[in-house]
């Protein structure tokens, strides 16, 4: 077994005395390595399927497997395997390309301990994704047992812990002559079991273990009655929680008492014995239960399968054509057909009238869909005879991974369903076909190249689909001016789904940046003239991106577009972020007198995240200086942090600053600001952003 240290490492590298190197390294860390070289891309594909790796290095630059393929590979089996590529020398745009890739990071040949590093946080990342996984599937078994006990009470079922009966049902009590669950509970379970069979039960009672829980096993013994008589039992022996401890499950369903398995079958596992009866019933709990067992298998054994959702094409059409009673003999017909063509699957059953799922060995994903093509085909050229008449149908099929990200039975079918899905959608082939379920990765930002970034945002200004909202910045102090902050939207049409998160932050860190500030602050304008005629103390916040920051052409732009506009310019606050101005802080000083040159404001926001901001703000002469939202929600979590924040704006206050704090979410933070003399404050505790400015400044 694999300890923390332990590193399953995939190697993809035209180089092998460069790899080689790199192993060296991680093991001159201490690390245990176990290194296996992909020379090819079906060397590669193969390899991914054999065992759950911790980690991979791959060349940026390989030629023998390219990035993109080991990429591609992976994704398409569902695997986890963090990748590490491997650049020649240090290219930021090599880097972000990688990173867009999805690599866990992207790291220059020769920086040896900064790979050290990343291999640290990349192993800590896995273990925490592998952990979350494993709660979920244990969470999800706990679900279904919980949901057994209560369905499935006609079945005995009992816990054991160290030994000893800790909870019976009534069932169970009663296949054992006892008259109520309460004879049995605190009695040692070998009472339970005839002298002869108990050594070999004992293995069974050793300390269980939470992190290497063990599999459903099949157990038969002679049981003991009460009066001491005796009888077979087939019992299901499996590991679970009881009161947040481990323990022993023994469940006996009421068809195996009284006789135990053929010799044929005694080893066959219980989920096995579970389907051995008629293929053509429904069957969805022990089905589910299957599929549950492949994923704890994959998990804990890294043996992969692959999961078949059959499903009958137009079987409403199907039933109305043919009637109930015939569509179902003839789906009786199909089951047993499927069955005698799946010999070699692990699991077959019916889980719904017009359904079936196979669980069979893992394989490539053109060789399942080979498989598939192949029963479709028997399938659609058999023509069953239900007496009266005869049944012939098509299938759909949909093909799922079941492997170590698996969590529950519900999300592979869910997976099938979704590859079906993708048949039958507008332009798809249709029934009689088959898919193989791919992971869909939801388009955002940073899937986009910067020019298609650049393309968006320029049809976004020529289609005029820029809006603006007013968030509107309040007085603590008593002054009279009425502060909105101009924030730039875009209109609900403009996307054919929810744009991403971070798609403004991207696009205004674009050449098109400087277009959308010059077209929100005219739209601003526009507006302002027209507030000012019913609300005259009206002032407007801007905020200006890097690129206009570092725009030549934006004072001589704005110098002009003020000139000819109705709202004078000292209602105007332009404000630049503290990070933009650390990278262009020549310019932005010069933009900031020349703004006040026009007798514009300026205002410092994003403050306070610089190593030494009060250095910074030294070297500018602005008007308003707002503290960045994440010292705010600092606050929240402790005195220390609230402490930190009335010191800087104290600090700003001795030099004569007008400070603002926004991301004010409640009141409580409130009078300490007020006492610290904050001038203003914003946040949606005050109002969130709005079409409109109207907020009533009176009641603020």
């Amino acid at each position: 077994m694999e300890t923390e240290s332990d590193i399953s490492l995939l190697l993809v590298h035209d180089n092998v005395d460069e790899a080689n190197r790199l192993v060296s390294l991680l093991r001159n860390a201490n690390y245990r390595v176990d290194p296996h070289y992909a020379g090819t891309a079906s060397d590669l594909n193969r390899k991914i399927q054999e065992r759950n790796w911790k980690l991979a290095f791959v060349q940026y630059a390989a030629q023998s497997v390219p990035a993109k393929t080991v990429f591609h590979q992976v994704r398409r089996l569902a695997k986890d395997i963090p990748i590490i590529l491997i650049i020649d020398a240090h290219d930021p745009s090599l880097i972000v390309d990688g990173l867009k890739m999805g690599a866990a990071d992207v790291i220059p040949m020769d920086e040896d301990q900064h790979l050290i590093q990343v291999v640290e946080r990349t192993l800590h990342d896995l273990e925490q994704r592998r952990r979350q996984r494993y709660w979920k599937r244990r969470f999800a078994e706990s679900e279904n047992r919980f949901e057994s006990l209560i369905s499935s009470s006609q079945d005995g079922i009992a816990i054991i812990q160290e030994g000893t009966y800790v909870l019976v049902n009534g069932a169970y009590a009663d296949y054992f002559g006892h008259s109520s669950p309460d004879e049995m509970n605190l009695l040692p379970v070998m009472d339970s079991i005839a002298k002869t069979e108990q050594f070999d039960f004992k293995k069974y009672l050793r300390p269980l273990s939470e992190d290497n829980a063990m599999d459903i096993e099949t157990i038969q013994f002679q049981a003991v009655k009460a009066d001491n008589s005796s009888f077979p039992v087939r019992a299901a022996l499996s590991q679970v929680d009881f009161h947040g401890e481990p323990a022993l499950q023994l469940l006996i369903k009421k068809d195996f008492i009284g006789h135990t398995a053929s010799s044929a079958r005694g080893d066959m596992p219980y989920t096995e014995i579970l389907l051995e009866a008629d293929s053509s019933k429904i069957r969805l709990n022990e089905m589910l239960e299957s599929i549950n067992s492949a994923i704890r298998r994959a998990a804990r054994s890294g043996e992969d399968a692959l999961l078949y959702y059959l499903q009958i094409d137009n079987h409403d059409t199907l039933q109305k054509k043919l009637g109930i009673k015939t569509t179902e003999e003839g789906t009786i017909q199909l089951a047993h057909f499927l069955e005698s063509r799946t010999a070699d699957a692990v699991s077959f059953g019916r889980i719904r009238e017009d359904a079936f799922i196979l669980i069979g060995n893992n394989m490539d994903s053109n060789d399942s869909l080979a498989f598939a093509r192949k029963l479709l085909s028997d399938v659609s050229s058999q023509l069953f005879d239900t007496g009266d008449s005869s049944f012939s149908c098509t299938l759909s099929i949909g093909i799922a991974t079941i492997n170590e990200t698996s969590t529950s039975a519900d999300d592979c079918l869910e997976n099938c369903l979704q590859a079906i899905a993708t048949l039958h959608k507008s332009g798809g082939p249709g029934g009689n076909n088959a898919e193989f379920h791919e992971p869909v990765y939801t388009l955002s930002s940073p899937d986009m190249s910067t020019s298609e970034l650049v393309a968006i945002g320029k049809q976004l200004i020529s289609k005029d689909k820029v809006d603006l909202l007013f968030q509107p910045i309040i007085s603590l102090q008593g002054m009279a001016d009425e502060f909105y902050e101009v924030r730039m939207d875009i209109k609900s049409e403009a996307f054919d789904s929810t744009k991403p998160d971070d798609f403004l932050h991207r696009l205004f860190a674009t050449e098109v940046g400087r277009e959308l500030d010059r077209q929100v602050i005219e739209k601003a304008l526009k507006r302002l003239e027209m507030q000012l005629k019913t609300a005259p103390k009206t002032r407007l916040f801007l905020s200006l991106n890097e690129a206009t920051i570092a725009d030549p052409q934006f004072l001589p732009w704005i110098r002009n577009i003020l000139g000819s506009s109705a709202a004078p310019a000292h209602k105007l606050v332009f404000q630049l972020r503290e990070i933009d101005i650390g990278r262009q802080l020549g310019k932005a000083a010069a933009l900031i007198d020349g703004l006040r040159a026009l007798q514009a404001k300026t205002a410092l926001t994003h403050f306070g995240l610089a190593i030494n901001p009060m250095a910074m703000l030294n070297k500018l002469s602005v008007n308003f200086v707002k503290i960045d939202g994440l010292l705010v929600e600092k606050t929240q979590k402790g005195s220390e942090a609230m402490q930190n924040l009335t010191t800087m704006i104290e600090t700003l206050k001795t030099e004569g600053q007008m400070v603002i704090v926004p991301h004010i979410e409640t009141a409580a933070i409130i009078p300490a600001l007020w006492q610290a003399k904050v001038d203003l404050i914003q946040g949606h505790y005050v109002q969130a952003p709005q079409a409109e400015m109207n907020y009533d400044f009176s009641e603020g």
